[in-house]
């Protein structure tokens, strides 16, 4: 299956996220990176290394999985502990401090049941950042161009968390897995949740 233009290249992806974040995207990762608590870092579709180079300067160890072989490959290049997989069909990770996935939950909708298991099962903190507003929120020609760009390898998506939607399902997925929201925080399209294992079992 094809995927679309913007992972082709390292370069037209960040040209895209520059466009869609005003020409922040980098401090994007800025609120996840600072939330960051312990000695390792788990992080899913990872697409850019922002975390991970952050990761290798501060001597934290960073693992990161993507479905795109090209940015595993450039990760690799650089040093980084990548792997190349499909998280739709992984029952079990490797084990972090920190789980990190940033601006791809939504692709995972279908199967969120399974895929919260994965992510919660993983770490002691969650960190999710999630696009809430959307150009696929318009009309349905944009959505339909905008499912074109959103195809990372499973297909079209015109599917999009907003604010309500992606609270209610963190959660309902935290007070299953015995999780706690500790911070919400908004940066430009993104919400930024922190979700923290309960100390103490229910």
């Amino acid at each position: 299956m094809k995927i679309s233009p913007i992972y082709w290249h390292i370069y037209l992806y960040r040209i895209t996220m520059q466009f869609l974040y005003g020409f922040r995207y980098f401090k994007r990762y800025k609120y996840a990176i600072s939330n960051i608590n312990g000695e390792s870092v788990l992080e899913l579709c990872f697409g850019d290394i922002v975390i991970a180079d952050f990761c290798f300067r501060n001597k934290i160890k960073w693992t990161g999985y993507d479905i795109n072989q090209r940015f595993v490959n450039r990760a690799i290049k650089k040093g980084h502990n990548a792997m190349f997989c499909d998280l739709r069909t992984f029952k079990k990770i490797t084990k972090a401090d920190n789980c990190i996935i940033v601006g791809s939950l939504y692709h995972f909708i279908d199967i969120i049941n399974s895929f919260m298991q994965l992510i919660f099962n993983s770490a002691d903190r969650v960190i999710i950042s999630e696009p809430i507003k959307n150009i696929s929120s318009g009309n349905k020609r944009i959505n339909r161009f905008a499912a074109l760009l959103s195809n990372a390898g499973n297909g079209h998506e015109t599917f999009r968390f907003s604010e309500h939607g992606l609270i209610k399902t963190l959660e309902y997925y935290s007070e299953k897995y015995n999780f706690t929201i500790s911070k919400k925080e908004f940066y430009k399209k993104d919400i930024i949740v922190i979700l923290d294992k309960c100390k103490t079992p229910k």
